[in-house]
């Protein structure tokens, strides 16, 4: 019985056989993991995040619009640094550099491409200084849409006016 296990003629190891199944097994699992990391990097969750990324950059514009509405009597009615404008604002009240803003137009100005980082204002109505409130425009990545935040008496049945940079 003991030179049954010193048999010289049993062979060890695999057979090609054998690892040719495991390198399919193993390929098989890499092409799934594959594929499905691409649908995560490009799938609804991602949208979503996006899509509230840009809401909230849209909600801070928001914020900083009513405050500086407060400090001047009157809402933005330019976008860029000039007398008006929302990016001049104030010591207290300025647009974070991570946020773009630009003059919205009759055209839609946010998309997929530069919405994760900019929103457009339009003022309501007339953009002068008497102008009584304002529409922030985001783009929404899961509907692939433009949507919208309000300030002052702005609503989603106005009129509204586009500004000048």
């Amino acid at each position: 019985m003991l030179n049954s296990y010193n048999n010289k003629d049993q062979k060890l190891g695999f057979s090609i056989v054998e690892l040719l199944v495991i390198v399919i097994i193993i390929g098989i699992l890499v092409i799934v993991g594959f594929v499905a990391y691409n649908g995560l990097a490009n799938g609804p969750k991602v949208a979503k995040t996006n899509t509230d990324k840009a809401q909230s950059n849209a909600q801070i514009v928001q914020g900083v619009i009513a405050l500086i509405s407060s400090q001047n009597e009157s809402y933005p009615y330019a976008v860029g640094n000039t007398t008006g404008g929302i990016m001049g604002g104030s010591a207290t009240a300025k647009v974070p550099k991570a946020i773009a803003v630009i003059a919205d137009a009759s055209t839609t100005t946010i998309n997929a491409s530069n919405g994760l980082t900019t929103v457009a204002y339009s003022c309501l109505t007339v953009c002068d200084p008497t102008t009584t409130g304002g529409r922030i425009a985001y783009w929404d990545f899961s509907s692939s849409s433009v949507k919208y935040v309000y300030v002052g008496a702005g609503s989603a049945s106005d009129t509204w006016a586009y500004p000048t940079y």
